[in-house]
C-alpha cells in the first residue's frame, strides 16, 4: 500500500491549543495511545484522498511557512479559517501544481474533480471549526 495517503480529522479540545494560534499541530496522541488535548474522543476523521501530490503540496507550503523543517510526512497541520480561504482561493485560480515525488501519483495538472474535492472539504472544515472542532491535515507515504 504504498502511496500518499492524505486525512483530514476534527476534534474537539479539552484545553486551547498548547502552541500559539498558527502554529504546527503536533503532539496529539500521547504514547499511551489517549489523546492528550481533546476530549478523549479520537479526532474524526472528515476527509480522504489518496496520491493528490498537488493539494499535498499545498499543505506541505503552509508548513514550511510556519517554520516546519522535518520531512512532511505523519506531521498533522492545523487548519484554520483564513488558510481554508487561501486554499478556496487556490481552487477558484486553478492554481494547485503537482509535485515530484515517488509516491506521490500522477504528475497531471489538477482536473475539476479534484478541485470540487477540495471545495467540499472546506465546506465540511468550515462547518467543524465553526462548531468548535480543531480541524488538521495529516498524511502518510
Amino acid at each position: 500500500n504504498m502511496g500518499l495517503d492524505m486525512f483530514a480529522f476534527a476534534a474537539k479540545t479539552v484545553k486551547p491549543n498548547p502552541n500559539d494560534e498558527h502554529s504546527i499541530v503536533s503532539g496529539f496522541e500521547t504514547e499511551d495511545g489517549e489523546y492528550e488535548y481533546f476530549d478523549g474522543e479520537p479526532p474524526e476523521e472528515i476527509y480522504y484522498w489518496r496520491k493528490f501530490n498537488a493539494l499535498h503540496a499545498w499543505m506541505e507550503n503552509l508548513y514550511h511557512s510556519r517554520g516546519g523543517t522535518e520531512s512532511f510526512n505523519c506531521i498533522g497541520i492545523q487548519l484554520f479559517l483564513d488558510d481554508l480561504k487561501a486554499l478556496k482561493e487556490a481552487c477558484e485560480a486553478k492554481s494547485l501544481t503537482p509535485q515530484e515525488g515517488f509516491f506521490f501519483g500522477s504528475q497531471d495538472p489538477v482536473d475539476a474533480d479534484e478541485y470540487t474535492s477540495v471545495l467540499n472539504f472546506i465546506m465540511v472544515a468550515e462547518e467543524h471549526i465553526r462548531d468548535g472542532f480543531v480541524v488538521y491535515y495529516d498524511s502518510w507515504w
